[in-house]
Parts: C-alpha cells; structure tokens; sequence
C-alpha cells in the first residue's frame, strides 16, 4: 500500500473544494488552488434547485452563479467543471440544466446532513453507471465530511479518521476503485492544518483497521484519470445489466458493485472474458482492465 502523499502534494491528488460563490474572493481562489481544484460551483441563494422551474430557468440561474465567480476570479469564464446543488432533492429540470451547461453533478450532502446514504435513491448523488445524464465530464465527486461532525469536532485526527471510516458503509451503487474525491468544507479542514494534511489518510484507516481490502487508498484512487475521459454508460436487460466503457486510456481494474444479488451471475469482459468477483460486506465487486477503445461488461443473472 501507498503511502499518503504529503500536504505540498496535495495539488498532486484530484481534490476538490467547495467553496459558495457568495463567500469567493480573488484571493481565496488563488490560496484554495494550490492544494486542490476549485472549479465547482455552489450556487448559494439563488433558487430552489428542488422547485418545478423549467431547464431554460435553471439554466439563467447557473449563468448567474457563473457570473459571481467570474467577477470574484477577475476573469470572462473561470472554467467551471462540476455544480454541487444547495438542496437534498434538486429536480430532473435542474439536472438537464446542469448537464446542458457542461457539467457534472457532485453530491448535495454528505451523510449525516441529509440523513440519505450516499447513493441512495432518495437523494441526488449522480455516480456512473447509475447516471441517466450526464457522461463523458472530468469526475465524480464525493462529499464525506459534515462541518458539524467531521471536521470541526473530531478531538484529534484519529477521531476524524474513524469517523468517516463509519461512513463508509453508507456507500452505495458506486463502482470500486473509483476516482474518489474528498471535498472539505472550507470552515473545516481549510482552518486546521492537521485535519487537511491527513485527508489523504482515510481509506489507508480503512483498510487497515477494518480488513477489507477492496477500498484503495487516495493516492491509489487519484491515479484513475483514465475514467474522467471515458463514456460510461449502464443499459438494463432482461436478466441484468450491460456497461459500456469507451476510452482513449487503459482503465485497469474496472470495478462494477452489485447489490440484492439474491441468485447466481456471471459477468463478462466483451463476451468472452470472465471478470474478476470479489465477494465482501454482502455485496460483490465484479471487476475488469478496459482496454483503449469500446467495450461491455455484461452482468446476467443465471
């Protein structure tokens, strides 16, 4: 196993920052990207995200969110990657708005703010290959931390690591290894140094405490930049689901997780291959390298 990287590194992992565009300055901008990414818009204040608007309204309102972060930054177009809605349950004309936009769609909360499991039908997390929009952008983003809980009232960074080691559970519908994010609330680890310096250490805490090894490390994690220029898209069929992966880029290890499989199944690389099964916590990881170019695994239940 890796080591973590350290803070001067950090810029090095594919970390984003979260900050709303109400409190963005050009100063902050600048500070935040030098340990990180920090192009995703938090539209605070600016509309009901969950309300019955239509796309074209959605869409004047994310311009204007683009606006605040184009004065903020001095320049005509920061170069926004991902949108994190301000709302636990952001309505299908709001998604289009986004994607039509060009972007992705990170989480609403993490757990212990909405009380919904990330992945869970309930809220809004949009993670491949459940995504019925959105395909193609630079990543999927995952916000763990809660200000409240995680990052301002651990009693020490040991106390922060178990706590978002309980979380893991949570996880659903969500393809391991992924690239995975860790967003930090800027209230939080932005203002103490341990906590941010150790982000990196969460899932080493994982597996080394828990003894499940399917969970990678960060550093691990962040080299699959292979997926962010992949089209990913699942298909239903009658007896279970194919996924197609179109990339310029080797993806090694290309992990699909299954859950509620009651009967048997058999998972194949592009009709041919048998994929690779591991079976933990109740569920099975089937997993695959996706050489460059256009392929499918197929899951059927048999």
């Amino acid at each position: 196993m890796e080591k973590s990287k350290k803070l001067a590194n950090v810029q090095d992992m594919n970390t984003f920052f979260i900050v709303p565009e109400s409190q963005t300055s050009k100063s902050g901008l600048a500070y935040f990207s030098n340990y990180g990414d920090t192009h995703t818009i938090h539209p605070h204040r600016i509309t009901d995200w969950g309300a019955d608007f239509t796309v074209a309204q959605f869409q004047k309102n994310i311009t204007k969110a683009e606006s605040i972060m184009n004065k903020a930054a001095g320049v005509s177009n920061y170069g926004f990657s991902s949108i994190r809605f301000p709302n636990t349950a952001a309505s299908i004309p709001a998604y289009q708005a986004a994607s039509n936009a060009g972007f992705i769609i990170d989480s609403t909360y993490g757990y212990y703010t909405s009380m919904t499991a990330l992945g869970d039908t309930q809220s809004n997390y949009v993670f491949f290959p459940k995504q019925k929009i959105l395909y193609g952008k630079e990543t999927n983003t995952i916000e763990m931390e809660v200000p409240a809980y995680f990052d301002i009232s651990p009693r020490n960074a040991n106390d922060f690591y178990k706590k978002n080691a309980a979380c893991m559970k949570h996880f659903k519908e969500i393809n391991f290894p992924a690239n995975f994010i860790i967003a930090g609330h800027i209230q939080g680890m932005m203002t103490k140094p341990d906590l941010f310096s150790n982000m990196s250490k969460t899932l080493d805490y994982v597996s080394k405490n828990s003894g499940y090894t399917v969970f990678s490390t960060l550093d691990q994690i962040a080299k699959y930049n292979s997926l962010k220029s992949a089209k990913i898209q699942a298909y239903n069929t009658p007896k279970g689901v194919i996924v197609g992966i179109t990339t310029s880029k080797q993806i090694d290890n290309f992990t699909i997780k299954l859950t509620n499989i009651k009967k048997g199944f058999k998972a194949q690389y592009d009709g041919t291959d048998n994929c690779n099964v591991i079976h933990a916590d109740g569920v099975y990881y089937v997993y695959h390298t996706v050489s460059p170019g256009t392929h499918q695994i197929t899951v059927t239940v048999v």
